[in-house]
């Protein structure tokens, strides 16, 4: 996601806060009826009040000073000095922060109205005394019961926490004195309970660890393997049109076939570097064999440019269409694995079961995983690889929820007894380095191209990630 996406987020949640300000709360106090500041007050006793009872007229300046002058300024400067510096990881942290905080916020502020002290007390406030013009002009962007939680706290701290991810140190520490300086300020000018001071630290709390995970090295590599909106519908148009036109070409030439998407792109494991769409042509069985390879390497030639003609167990085509990556090959049509007349047949079965048992939110840590493969030289099941397949991954990721599960997994698996089954069903035995039992074909061994080598590799790769 590009800055302007983030900076349209900070925008889009000041909007709705001005709004809930001036426009919502007074109905939404008036429906709740009541304020909540007695109970505050019944559990602190008057220990905020005692600051405004003591103010000292240099020190209170300096705290108005802070929490008028000091904090706006970082408030809007931050994002600022985070665009001009391209300081994404601070952008984005402050984007995140600020939705999660005011979304946990804004329900409190809503229905459950917490008067300001001075307020409560029917004291004369510190602005009013010092700075008289300034308070009309502050409570423009908040109100009078909106403090528990504190938004000056978490959001103080929320900016000492985004400016940790840029690279002035300077800016780090003035951020981070200034979020205490407004912590100390709110209670000093007696605008916070120290109970709404806790709300806006446990608000925070949880930001920050949303913000540690979005900002954590998986999310940064998923963000950069993960297609955008815009090339998903340009893959998706592609694969639209492929499948139009080897429908057209079988309905024009009078062969009985149909074609289906297959592979990581049917499943939306695919990375974004590396696209594959693959086309599989099912023929019915009852089809010659010599005729389902003629007929099969006849629609991907009619098709695809750029092609060149591979084989497997049979061949197919492999080129271009519309600049991806494109496979064509033709298998048969089967109604459940037994009747598998070549090993492509059970393709077909393979992305079904992907689709039905590996959850949305769960196809990034597939992309996680294939991308570590990559970095270490054991992602293909190739020969030339002798690597993991993007099945496998797939199959790993069903099986232990997440990349990390798998890795915890991984440093403890033992090179030719480790034995993992999808579902548990009668097999036959393997001696390959590791057996991962294919859930289609319990007869199979998923990881079979896998060498001894690429294990190893592996397996020392993710004690050294951990």
């Amino acid at each position: 996601m590009n800055q302007r996406f983030y900076i349209s987020v900070i925008i889009l949640v000041v909007i709705i806060h001005l709004i809930e300000v001036n426009f919502i709360d007074g109905y939404t106090t008036n429906f709740v009826g009541r304020d909540f500041s007695i109970l505050f007050q019944s559990i602190e006793g008057d220990s905020v009040r005692w600051f405004a009872d003591h103010w000292i007229p240099y020190l209170t300046l300096l705290f108005i000073i802070i929490y008028i002058i000091i904090y706006p300024f970082t408030l809007w400067f931050s994002p600022l000095l985070f665009v001009l510096n391209n300081e994404r990881k601070a952008l984005r942290a402050l984007a995140v922060g600020l939705v999660i905080v005011y979304t946990i916020a804004l329900p409190f502020y809503l229905f459950f109205p917490v008067t300001n002290v001075y307020t409560y007390y029917s004291l004369n406030s510190a602005f009013s005394n010092t700075i008289p013009s300034m308070e009309h002009f502050f409570y423009a962007t908040t109100t009078y019961n909106n403090c528990f939680p504190s938004l000056h706290v978490a959001m103080a701290l929320l900016i000492a926490k985004s400016s940790s991810f840029v690279s002035n140190r300077r800016y780090q520490y003035f951020t981070l004195v200034t979020a205490a300086g407004v912590i100390i300020s709110v209670i000093y000018l007696a605008i916070h309970w120290f109970i709404d001071v806790i709300g806006g630290i446990a608000v925070f709390i949880v930001a920050s660890l949303i913000v540690d995970h979005s900002n954590s090295i998986e999310q940064e590599v998923i963000r950069k393997v993960t297609p955008s909106f815009r090339e998903r519908k340009a893959i998706n148009e592609t694969v639209v049109e492929l499948i139009k036109r080897v429908q057209n070409y079988c309905s024009k030439k009078g062969i009985e076939a149909n074609p289906l998407l297959v592979g990581s792109v049917a499943k939306d494991t695919y990375l974004r570097d590396s696209v594959d769409i693959d086309i599989f042509v099912l023929f019915p069985k009852s089809t010659p064999r010599d005729l389902l390879e003629k007929q099969g390497l006849s629609i991907g030639r009619a098709i695809l440019i750029e092609r060149e003609e591979k084989y497997a167990e049979h061949p197919y085509v492999r080129g271009k269409f519309n600049g991806f990556d494109a496979e064509i090959v033709p298998c048969y049509r089967i109604k459940n694995i037994n009747e598998k007349l070549s090993a492509v047949d059970r393709t077909p079965f393979h992305t079904e079961f992907v689709k039905k048992n590996l959850p949305i939110w769960k196809r990034n840590q597939v992309r996680l995983l294939k991308q570590f493969l990559k970095g270490i030289g054991c992602y293909g099941a190739e020969a030339e690889v002798e690597g993991f397949s993007g099945y496998l991954c797939e199959l790993l990721i069903i099986k232990y929820g997440s990349f990390k599960r798998l890795i915890k997994n991984a440093e403890n698996w033992e090179i030719g007894k480790t034995v993992i089954k999808i579902r548990d069903r009668q097999s036959q035995e393997f001696s390959d380095p590791l057996v991962v039992i294919d859930p289609v074909d319990p007869n199979r061994n998923v990881a079979s191209a896998l060498s001894k080598e690429k294990l190893s590799l592996f397996i020392r790769a993710c004690r050294d990630y951990l």
